[in-house]
């Protein structure tokens, strides 16, 4: 599967509209369409930020043999993951108190509900 169609893939993944997709990537919509058309190459700048903001590999971004799309499925927790460990000790104590603040939160609605 050529970058194109896996950046094409990506952007429906997440909902939006080329637009919206440029504007998250730092470039035109006009540019954007034109990269996902197949009709011009994305810049490296553009694939390390695609990799970088979704959790992407590169070589999975770049490697038209690799057309796996499960891969997408998980790169949400991945780019959460990467955030949470760029936090400090403090930062990451206070996430994982929130966390934790809104499953007990979900747990009393879930259990509410079937009362």
């Amino acid at each position: 599967m050529k970058i194109s169609d896996k950046i094409k893939e990506i952007r429906k993944y997440y909902g939006m509209s080329q637009a919206e997709f440029a504007q998250k990537l730092g470039t035109t919509r006009a540019n954007y369409s034109n990269i996902e058309n197949g009709y011009v190459h994305p810049t490296q700048m553009l694939i390390n930020c695609l990799s970088a903001m979704y959790g992407l590999s590169e070589t999975w971004l770049t490697d038209d043999s690799q057309e796996d799309l499960s891969v997408l499925e998980h790169t949400n927790d991945t780019a959460l993951l990467t955030k949470y460990h760029k936090l400090g000790k403090n930062y990451q104590e206070f996430v994982d108190r929130h966390l934790d603040m809104l499953l007990e939160l979900q747990a009393k609605e879930i259990k509410e509900t079937k009362i």
